[in-house]
């Protein structure tokens, strides 16, 4: 995978775990991605839709693991905030989007 770096916008003593939280983050998707028998799973909601017309859309399975593990870890506000600097550095590769 490449490597995750902060943002200008967020700088590593602002985020002094991150290469740790990263490297979770990456072991839960690396696992989430050999259990659907290497198909990429990196999608961050699912959807299913039933036969009546109904949705149902969640949160990926890999999104939820990681929600609960950061919860754990940091508490409820804090595995919150560290889950959304860790998708957004996924979803920007570490680069500010204009």
């Amino acid at each position: 995978m490449r490597e995750i770096r902060p943002t200008s916008q967020l700088e590593l003593h602002e985020w002094q775990t991150m290469e740790k939280d990263i490297s979770v983050a990456h072991d839960v998707l690396a696992r989430h991605h050999d259990l659907d028998e290497g198909h990429p799973s990196i999608y961050l909601q699912e959807a299913t839709i039933y036969l009546e017309g109904s949705v149902r859309v969640r949160q990926a399975d890999w999104v939820i693991e990681l929600r609960e593990r950061y919860e754990r870890q940091y508490g409820e506000e804090k595995g919150d905030e560290i889950l959304r600097r860790v998708l957004s550095a996924f979803i920007t590769f570490g680069n500010t989007i204009h």
